[in-house]
Formats: structure tokens, C-alpha cells, sequence
């Protein structure tokens, strides 16, 4: 299972209890189909039950604390479609359906059904990638992702906003051996919370850039 991190310096956290491992099992069927000769299509359908699983407790204003939650259960499907425009240029969309709820709490019986912390249920992505040679290419999207809850209790005041960015990738091969990516999320420096404490420090950093050189020996 993962569990998103949440670190931040204004919400304090209590010291660790004692936490069970957690544990878990997963089935995922995929399907790729080639419905015309440019167009491709890519589903995939998920189930997870998790057992002991570590989330966060809201315990006072800005306050929490990591505690087991007996059972829940990650469901949904991820979905692609890619069209090859020409040599050059393709365009993509994506669309992620995600239900994670709690499906056992054997500390709190009033948040089972609830929405497990920092899942939205909903995501997508629209893309355009333009292949210029083998050293360049540049893909521009959008993102986006609706509301979550950044505890297990979904408190109004725990509830973040969906949000959408526009982000940036240009990649390509140097050699047969040697390839480069540069990304940049959030072209346009957008400001949205990450977090439900209520200070700036809750809202996303802006504009994040990685590059990263690869090398194959």
C-alpha cells in the first residue's frame, strides 16, 4: 500500500504509538487494444484489500497521529487513449477512477465508508507530444485531480479542492547509451493546498523542475 507522505512543519504529529505492520493483497487485469491502426486504447481494472493500514487521526486543531486502521480497500481503473497523429505529432488522454475507503475501524466505527487521506477519486490527464528527432521530444498536458481529505475522519476542515496544472517534459536520446529528461509541473506557477493547515505553508511549492541525465551500461 502507499500512503502518501505528510510532513509539515505547523501540523505536529504526537509521538508514535505502537503500529501494527501493514499488509495487503491486489488483483489488476489489463487490456491494450488497437482500435485503428492510429489509434490505441489501455484499460486496467485494480482491487487491493489492505490490513493494518497506516494512516493519520486528527487529535486537535493542527494536530495528529499515526494509527492502525483495520481493514480497507483501493478499487478502481485507470484508462488511456493515444492517438497517432502523424509521424511527428500524437495526442493522449487519461482518466483514473479511485474509490479507497475504510472498510474496518476497529479504533473508530464512525469512519468506516470514509475516504482513506490524500486519495481523490478522480484524476486525468490530456496531452499533445511532439517527436522533433531521437534528441528531442516535447510533451505538454494538463493535469488534474478532485477533491481529497487529509484525514481518515473526512472533516470539513480536511477537505482540499480539486486543483489542475499544466505541465512540461522535453526528453531525448544523446546516444545509443545516453538519454536526458527535464520536467517542469505547474507551468504557470499555480497555487493550490497540499496540505489543511492554515497557513501559505499549505499550498503547493509552484513551478517544480527535475532533469535527469541516464545513462546504460
Amino acid at each position: 500500500l502507499h500512503n502518501s507522505p505528510h510532513s509539515f512543519p505547523t501540523r505536529r504529529s504526537s509521538d508514535l504509538p505502537d503500529l501494527d505492520p501493514e499488509s495487503a493483497w491486489s488483483a489488476e487485469l489489463g487490456l491494450d487494444q488497437s482500435i485503428t491502426d492510429d489509434l490505441l486504447a489501455r484499460l486496467t481494472v485494480y482491487y487491493t484489500r489492505g490490513f493494518d493500514f497506516i494512516g493519520y487521526r486528527t487529535i486537535g486543531p493542527n494536530q495528529s497521529r499515526m494509527d492502525n486502521i483495520s481493514e480497507v480497500s483501493m478499487a478502481g481503473l485507470d484508462s488511456e487513449l493515444t492517438y497517432t497523429i502523424n509521424r511527428y505529432w500524437s495526442t493522449y488522454a487519461g482518466y483514473t477512477l479511485n474509490g479507497s475507503t475504510v472498510e474496518q475501524d476497529d479504533a473508530d466505527v464512525t469512519t468506516e465508508g470514509n475516504d482513506l487521506p490524500f486519495q481523490p477519486r478522480h484524476r486525468g490527464r490530456l496531452g499533445l507530444v511532439l517527436r522533433c528527432a531521437s534528441w528531442l521530444t516535447v510533451d505538454l498536458s494538463t493535469r488534474y485531480e478532485s477533491e481529497r481529505y487529509t484525514d481518515v475522519e473526512n472533516t470539513q476542515g480536511s477537505r482540499l479542492d480539486g486543483y489542475a496544472t499544466i505541465d512540461l517534459a522535453l526528453s531525448g536520446a544523446i546516444s545509443p547509451r545516453v538519454s536526458w529528461k527535464l520536467t517542469c509541473e505547474n507551468l504557470l506557477d499555480r497555487r493550490y493546498d497540499v496540505y489543511s493547515v492554515p497557513t501559505e505553508l499549505s499550498a503547493a511549492p509552484g513551478i517544480l523542475v527535475n532533469g535527469s541525465v541516464t545513462v546504460t551500461f
